[in-house]
């Protein structure tokens, strides 16, 4: 009959044998495994070989800036220097002008006899686009003519082609109504008018017809004049400009 130490000794047996199953079964899978290529790739295609980009000199510092200048630059007004009194074209201005020539009478013997003349005219050109302009004036005018003149007043319209700011040309007919020393005279005068620099200065060349009482007048008139006001447009540009 087996003793206690044998019955006991099985049951000790058995669980060392489970344990070291266990025990292979856990060393075994942690050694470590066979490596797994990755899966199949095809070969790529060939790339040529790449140029490298031109050469490109280096930028060294330069060892002169030019200063800025400090003259005045043009600086247009209103944002555009299509506009304002910096811009190239025709302008609404007020007229206050002042000319002086002589004038040529004619008779109706044909007998000619020449005279002073001095008109004085204020009014505005108005800009109707870039290169027209719509004139008004009126004026005061002195003919010492000593059988038809006298002093008269003058009213006229007309129209002017703006060329630049140096030069352009004017045709304005006028109203001619006042007192010559035999009597009231009135009559028509037109005049071509070149203006010159910015309107300061114009050649004014015309033709008046004058009927005083019963004496039918004709005068040839030519004439300088300084327009005052354009005066004040010029020096206004020039300030403007820096010029």
């Amino acid at each position: 009959m087996p003793d206690r130490r044998s019955r006991r000794s099985k049951p000790l047996f058995a669980a060392t044998c489970v344990a070291s199953l266990v025990s292979l079964a856990a060393v075994a899978s942690a050694q470590p495994g066979q490596y797994a290529p990755p899966p199949y790739a095809p070969p790529t295609r060939y790339a040529p070989y790449a140029q490298p980009a031109p050469y490109t000199p280096p930028i060294w510092p330069q060892p002169y800036a030019p200063r800025p200048s400090t003259a005045p630059s043009y600086t247009p007004l209103n944002g555009s220097n299509d506009r304002g009194i910096t811009a190239d074209r025709a302008q609404s201005w007020a007229v206050f002008r002042l000319s002086g020539g002589a004038g040529l009478d004619f008779a109706r013997n044909s007998f000619s006899r020449p005279s002073f003349d001095f008109d004085v005219a204020t009014g505005a050109r108005l800009a109707l686009s870039r290169r027209f302009l719509a004139v008004f004036e009126v004026g005061y005018s002195f003919v010492s003519e000593p059988t038809a003149g006298g002093h008269f007043a003058t009213l006229g319209a007309g129209l002017e082609l703006y060329g630049n700011r140096w030069i352009s040309l004017g045709w304005t007919p006028k109203l001619v109504v006042g007192a010559a020393w035999p009597g009231l005279g009135i009559g028509v005068r037109n005049t071509l008018n070149v203006p010159l620099l910015f309107h300061v200065v114009s050649l004014e060349v015309g033709h008046q017809y004058l009927r005083v009482d019963d004496l039918d007048k004709h005068e040839l008139r030519a004439q300088i004049g300084v327009d005052l006001a354009a005066i004040v447009h010029f020096w206004a540009w020039t300030v403007a400009t820096g010029r």
